[in-house]
């Protein structure tokens, strides 16, 4: 909808004003009037008329000096001024001219220049206010896209309609690529339905800010900072949503990092308590299957009491390795005898696991020994083992296999932080569900139960002496 442009006619006659607005089509135009300098000066200032019609000779304020206020204030300066006068000498021109007038127009009038003069000069206004708009624009829009914020526009049917330099950098689409597509397809495919509900609220409450998860253009996942302004005309009807997103993705997971190590922390402190008290209970343990085996005559028997003090044997060591990570100590290296290591967990898990899982193992006859603490791989591989088992409820196959590999200058960009050497490599893998993304993102946290859902395979790796 076109505004028809206003137009302030000052003269403190009013039969002078009258044929003005009989020879301006009221249509075409908004008419104001004001019958003296101070009047038009005070309207103006409310709203800056499109042009002035302004009489010269009036009684306490002429039309130079209305002219010349109008050029002194800020507001009003490029407000075009036509001067109406019935004398048309050169010396009333330059004086208009000097005081700013920008066209002149003599008494009486004629229809069709008058009407033409207005035409032109409202003209010429709005094209002038155009290009200041525009230019303006870009201004905004340059200062917009040194934001290191991503900035982003979307009308209510989600079609992208402004996109800044950040989130080209944030998301990978560039301003050309985005421009009128739909929002929900370029960034917002991994939000979740709570996340969509709240961003919808923008529409009832105008102004949401939360977290969101968007997604980059290779499909990254971010965790963004966003404040959605809905966006109104001038009607007050809504036309579209404004969005500043900050990206704090790395922030999220440092937060994640220190809250773990609090975790831990508290964790050690505890489990240092606790491991004094195993200990207590692991002695008596020992004691009575030493005490029981050198009276044992039953073969069957004794191999049991073996694996009893075997076991308890473990244990011991496996609380010495709790004391060892609550004090921050390091841990005991050694010689380490892999194949011996594997057949160990094997016949634990032949004996002690449900008949409907079958035991298979895959020992390579010639494997180094490696440098660690046995106690530590065998909890490892142990846990793996009752993850797996817990992650086949109704059966299934697990499988064990330590093999010899030698790793390359070629092979060591695929693994990080492993430099090329001779390797053993010891895996369990099994049939079972697999492990929800919840327990895999978690999987590295200390003294985690072992009895996760779905632990479907895992390795272990390690320098030979």
């Amino acid at each position: 909808m076109n505004i028809p442009p206003t137009i302030l006619i000052v003269d403190d006659a009013e039969a002078n004003r009258q044929t003005l607005r009989e020879l301006l089509n009221t249509q075409d135009y908004c008419l104001v009037e004001a019958s003296g300098g101070l009047e038009a000066l005070k309207i103006a200032a409310e709203q800056p008329p499109d042009l002035v019609l302004l009489d010269v000779m009036m009684p306490g304020m002429d039309g130079n000096e209305v002219c010349r206020r109008f050029r002194a204030d800020t507001l009003l300066a490029e407000v075009p001024i036509i001067m109406v006068t019935a004398l048309d000498d050169q010396r009333s021109r330059l004086a208009g001219i000097n005081a700013g007038a920008d066209d002149f127009i003599t008494k009486p009038f004629d229809r069709n220049e008058l009407r033409a003069r207005v035409r032109t000069v409202t003209r010429l206004n709005r094209y002038r206010r155009l290009v200041e708009a525009q230019k303006h624009i870009h201004e905004q829009a340059e200062l917009l896209d040194k934001a290191r914020d991503a900035i982003l526009a979307y009308d209510l049917a989600g079609r992208v309609s402004f996109w800044n330099k950040s989130a080209e950098r944030l998301y990978g689409w560039t301003a050309q690529e985005a421009m009128g597509q739909q929002v929900e397809r370029l960034i917002l495919a991994k939000e979740s339905a709570k996340e969509r509900d709240d961003r919808q609220a923008v529409h009832l409450r105008s102004v949401v800010v939360g977290e969101f998860s968007h997604a980059t253009k290779i499909g990254r996942t971010l965790v963004v900072e966003s404040r959605l302004t809905l966006v109104r005309d001038h009607a007050g009807h809504p036309r579209s949503v404004l969005c500043i997103n900050t990206d704090v993705t790395e922030k999220k997971l440092l937060e994640a990092q220190l809250m773990r190590s609090q975790r831990v922390e508290a964790i050690g402190a505890l489990a240092s308590g606790i491991a004094h008290d195993l200990n207590n209970a692991l002695a008596p343990i020992l004691m009575a299957a030493e005490l029981l085996r050198s009276d044992c005559s039953d073969p069957r028997k004794c191999r049991m009491l073996d694996l009893i003090q075997f076991s308890a044997q473990r244990g011991a060591g496996m609380v010495r390795q709790v004391l060892t990570f609550a004090r921050g100590a390091k841990s005991d290296q050694g010689v380490v005898q892999v194949k011996h290591l594997m057949r160990e967990i094997v016949e634990i898990t032949r004996q002690t696991f449900p008949k409907n899982i079958e035991i298979r193992n895959d020992i390579a006859s010639e494997i180094d020994t490696i440098v660690g603490n046995p106690t530590q791989l065998h909890q490892v591989l142990l846990n793996l083992c009752i993850n797996a088992r817990d992650a086949m409820p109704r059966g299934g196959v697990l499988t064990l296999t330590a093999a010899s590999t030698r790793i390359v200058e070629t092979d060591a960009p695929a693994f990080a932080d492993v430099p090329p050497g001779q390797y053993a490599v010891l895996t369990v893998r099994d049939t079972g569900t697999g492990m929800p993304p919840e327990v895999r993102q978690r999987i590295f946290e200390p003294f985690r139960p072992t009895g996760w859902t779905g632990c479907s395979s895992s390795s272990a790796k390690s320098t030979p002496p």
